[in-house]
Formats: structure tokens, C-alpha cells, sequence
């Protein structure tokens, strides 16, 4: 649970279940699902161990928090946790790109100012990025704080 990014569905997740004696549990146990974070892709958090003793969490949690949250994933069986994980999503930053006028006078107007979206490891994530259909599904939203008109701004990213 390393690199946890909001809106991801976790592709290759297994359990494998054993009792107090180290013995695989039974086929058909049934355990309950504890998430914090998550969106489990079934109506139920019920779910059963299969025959080799695991239970196959592959591409059924999405992460359903943002950046830089703490996620969790327990497994009880008879109300008592059997598993439990807590992992962080990801962390990102934006910064300046381009360099900024230390003095800007009223009414002035900024011009090629440059963000950038960082991940932890200092790395651009160009996978920030408007789609096609010009939604701006990843934008930076300006607001002035001083009127009480809406004046905000939008502005897309491209490639981080």
C-alpha cells in the first residue's frame, strides 16, 4: 500500500488467512471489510476466503480520498481484526515555475507564471494533465479574497 494516488484502484491485493495454529483458514469464511479511504467495488464488505486460503482484494478498492490522507484496511473475522493496514496517498506540491517580481503594484498584471504539480520525490507528474474535452479536470483556481464578486480564475494544467 506504497504510492496510494487518489482515484487509483489497487490492481494486485491478497490476503492469505491463517488461524491461531498457522493453518490456512476454511474455504467460505466469511470476514468483514474495515476501510478508511477506500471505496470497495461490491455492495457488501462482507467477503469469503477462497480454496487456497486468501482472500483476492485485486482491483476491488479504489482510493477514495485525496492527497497526502491517511488511508486504512482491516479484516475482522468474528469482530476481531485479523488484518490491519494504514498507509498515506501520495504526497504533491505546487510551486512556482518561473520567477515571480518581488513588488507587484495594484492592477498590475502578472504575466508567463508557471506551476508546477511535484510528487514527494521531487519529480514533475506530468499525469496532471486537462483532458481532451477541455473540462479542466485539473485546474489551479485563483480567488481574490478582497471582493465580494466571484473573480476567481482557472487555469489548466498540462503535463504537470
Amino acid at each position: 500500500m506504497k504510492q496510494l494516488l487518489p482515484g487509483n484502484v489497487i490492481e494486485d491485493l491478497e490476503l492469505e488467512v491463517f488461524d491461531v495454529y498457522g493453518n490456512h483458514v476454511k474455504q467460505d469464511t466469511e470476514m468483514l471489510l474495515d476501510m478508511v479511504g477506500f471505496c470497495y467495488q461490491h455492495k457488501t464488505k462482507r467477503i469469503q476466503v477462497d480454496n487456497r486460503g486468501c482472500i483476492d482484494l485485486s482491483g476491488l478498492l479504489k482510493v477514495s480520498t485525496g492527497y497526502a490522507e491517511t488511508v486504512s484496511l482491516s479484516v475482522l473475522s468474528n469482530e476481531k481484526t485479523v488484518f490491519s493496514e494504514e498507509s498515506q496517498t501520495e504526497k504533491m506540491m505546487i510551486r512556482v515555475a518561473t520567477e515571480i517580481p518581488e513588488k507587484c503594484f495594484t492592477g498590475s498584471q502578472l504575466e508567463n507564471v508557471v506551476f508546477e504539480i511535484v510528487k514527494s520525490d521531487g519529480v514533475i507528474d506530468e499525469t496532471v494533465n486537462d483532458n481532451e474535452k477541455g473540462d479542466m479536470s485539473h485546474a489551479l483556481v485563483l480567488k481574490s479574497d478582497s471582493t465580494d464578486l466571484d473573480d476567481s480564475v482557472k487555469y489548466s494544467f498540462r503535463h504537470g
